[in-house]
């Protein structure tokens, strides 16, 4: 068996994410609770880094990946060369992921 697939880390793309906090009101309360606009910026990148990551699992990407690295990993180790006259087979599983 292999290790379950897992999301390690999401980024946005540099100047991908445009977003003008300035004249909102969302800005203002924030900055009278002590809040500065950049921290308001970052926190909406992470919840949109959080958010891609949610949808991609829920569309199957650990599922793909899972079966990408079985059938990589599976091909290679059978392409090797054997020695002797019985023929091994190799036959790759990777663990179900745990969950987000």
């Amino acid at each position: 068996t292999v290790p379950a697939p897992e999301l390690l880390s999401a980024e946005l793309v540099p100047d991908t994410l445009d977003m003008d906090t300035s004249k909102g009101l969302l800005t203002r309360v924030t900055t009278s609770v002590g809040l500065n606009e950049r921290d308001l910026r970052d926190a909406a990148a992470d919840q949109v880094i959080l958010t891609a990551k949610q949808s991609a699992i829920e569309q199957g990407i650990l599922d793909d990946a899972a079966r990408e690295a079985e059938l990589r990993l599976q091909t290679f180790l059978n392409s090797l060369p054997q020695t002797g006259d019985e023929q091994v087979i190799y036959q790759i599983v990777a663990r179900p992921p745990s969950g987000f």
